[in-house]
């Protein structure tokens, strides 16, 4: 059983984008997270869905992370994902889906590695889906993390 989690942590590292981090780091931290929680139209069910910057050795990504505890879900989903300093699109990600298997993967944008401070995620229209294809969604509104110190 531990070997089918390890298989299972390995696959999901590897399909996050967090084998290819910058060199020397060990893993990301996480900065300004902003969250929202979000219901389904259909079993009611909820999760919170939240916008953050990750930073590691001065790279900075954007990152949208996903949860919930009314059952497994079959996907996550981000119409658009954005890195932006002082108003300014430095990166964006369009209409990303990422299955999930057992662990609930983030959605994460490449790195950028240019030094500055003040960098803030974008996110829009976010969704979880479960395996029976209820589905919860941010809306229409864009989702902002805090911006990095």
């Amino acid at each position: 059983m531990r070997r089918i989690v390890l298989i299972a942590a390995i696959v999901a590292a590897a399909t996050c984008g967090l084998t290819s981090v910058p060199a020397g780091a060990a893993s990301p931290a996480s900065y300004g997270a902003r969250c929202v929680t979000v219901h389904s139209a259909v079993h009611g069910r909820s999760g919170t869905i939240c916008a953050q910057v990750d930073a590691m050795n001065g790279a900075k990504r954007s990152e949208v992370t996903f949860a919930t505890s009314y059952g497994p879900l079959a996907s996550v989903s981000v119409t658009t994902l954005e890195l932006l300093l002082g108003g300014r699109v430095l990166s964006t990600l369009h209409n990303v889906t990422k299955g999930v298997l057992t662990i609930i993967p983030p959605i994460t944008d490449n790195w950028w590695d240019e030094p500055s401070g003040g960098e803030q995620t974008g996110v829009y229209q976010a969704c979880m889906t479960w395996r029976d294809g209820d589905r919860a969604c941010t809306g229409s509104a864009w989702l902002y993390s805090l911006p990095y110190p």
